[in-house]
C-alpha cells in the first residue's frame, strides 16, 4: 500500500478511537486530527500525522519487489495556558494531555498491528517521543515517530 493511503488509516483510527480533550469542541462534533502538520492559529489541542520519509531498495537483482522503510510523525499541538478533559477531569494540564494522548496513540498503533498488515505492512510501531515548545508562543508540541516497513511489487521497473 501507498504510504499516503497508510497515513489516510492512521488519521481515521485516531479519528474513530481518540477523544478529544476539548469538550467545547466534542459537543460540536468537530475534527481535530488532520493529515497534516498542525497549525499554531488551531483551536487546541490539535494532532497531525505527516508522512517523514519512504525511501525504497530494491529485494534483489531482476525483482520487481521494492522493500520499503516508512517513517511518519504524529505531532500533538497544545496551548500550555489551557486546561483539558480527560476521562471527565476538566483541570487536565497541557502536560497530562499530552501524555494521555501520546499513550493512547501508542496503545493504538500497536493493538492495530493485524490490520496493517491487511494494508501491507511488515510491521508499524512507535519508536521515538519527544516534547517540543515554542518559547516566543504558548504552544507545546509533543511527537511520536512511527516506523514501519512494506514489501511494494511494481510491473515493471
Amino acid at each position: 500500500m501507498k504510504p499516503y493511503k497508510i497515513r489516510e488509516n492512521l488519521v481515521n483510527l485516531f479519528r474513530d478511537n481518540l477523544t478529544d480533550p476539548n469538550s467545547y469542541r466534542r459537543d460540536k462534533q468537530k475534527n481535530w486530527i488532520y493529515g497534516d502538520f498542525p497549525k499554531p492559529s488551531a483551536t487546541m489541542p490539535r494532532i497531525g500525522v505527516t508522512l517523514i520519509s519512504s525511501p525504497m531498495t530494491t529485494l534483489g537483482a531482476n525483482t520487481e519487489a521494492r522493500y520499503q522503510d516508512i517513517r511518519y510523525e504524529v505531532a500533538l499541538m497544545l496551548n500550555r495556558t489551557h486546561k483539558y478533559d480527560i476521562d471527565g477531569e476538566n483541570d487536565c494540564s497541557p502536560e497530562e494531555t499530552a501524555s494521555h494522548l501520546s499513550h493512547e496513540i501508542s496503545k493504538l498503533v500497536l493493538n492495530n498491528e493485524d490490520s496493517y498488515k491487511e494494508q501491507g505492512l511488515l510491521y508499524l510501531k512507535p519508536t521515538d517521543e519527544s516534547p517540543h515548545a515554542d518559547p516566543k508562543e504558548n504552544i507545546m508540541y509533543r511527537t511520536i515517530e512511527l516506523t514501519g516497513n512494506n514489501i511494494r511489487r511494481f510491473n515493471s521497473i
